[in-house]
């Protein structure tokens, strides 16, 4: 694969180009389509790619923070040890997609679409997934304290081994599979939720 050059301006079709250490900050592109693209390294932080299509590829090690991925879709992507704080996927659909390392803290995925989706050893700090639609998706020794999963339509999500304690509320993920160790841990806020009184 060739190292190479991004032109995001114009929108277009961009294949097989490996990017090093690209700087792209502040960037804005409509409708771009790259297919075998692989990022190493770099910032593409405060970008905005909306409606863009993102095929088999490849974010490693780049700081992507604030940049918003609204109404995008990812098939067959990867973002290994990437900065994605306050990054947003809003009404973006994600499909055979992980996420490993790195961090993603208020990261937004509001009414997203998840369909073979996984998450591994990422802190989910206040992450937004309200009115999301998650299927088949493993949340793998996550920190998800403080995020959000109201309104959620969810099928095969496993949260088992990560860390559910925190959660604000439980409500959206009625279905998700979770060990016997984190149900003792959120049966305060399951009593909560019902109104019960533990005496």
């Amino acid at each position: 694969m060739p190292d190479g050059e991004l032109d995001a301006s114009r929108g277009g079709v961009t294949f097989d180009v490996r990017l090093l250490k690209p700087g792209l900050e502040g960037v804005t592109a409509e409708r771009l389509n790259l297919n075998r693209v692989s990022v190493v390294g770099g910032g593409w932080t405060q970008c905005c790619f909306e409606g863009c299509q993102f095929w088999d590829v490849a974010f490693e090690d780049c700081d992507l923070l604030g940049t918003s991925f609204t109404d995008c879709g990812f098939h067959r992507a990867t973002f290994t040890n990437c900065r994605l704080s306050a990054t947003q996927f809003s009404e973006s659909v994600l499909r055979h997609v992980s996420f490993s390392s790195g961090k993603a803290d208020r990261a937004s995925f509001r009414t997203a679409q998840f369909d073979t989706v996984r998450f591994s050893h990422v802190p989910l700090i206040g992450v937004d997934f309200f009115g999301a639609s998650l299927f088949n998706v493993e949340f793998s020794h996550c920190d998800l304290a403080g995020a959000t999963f109201e309104t959620c339509r969810i099928a095969e999500v496993d949260l088992r081994s990560s860390d559910i304690a925190k959660l604000p509320s439980l409500r959206g993920l009625a279905g998700a599979t979770i060990d016997a160790v984190q149900l003792i841990e959120i049966a305060p806020l399951l009593a909560a939720e019902f109104g019960l009184q533990v005496q």
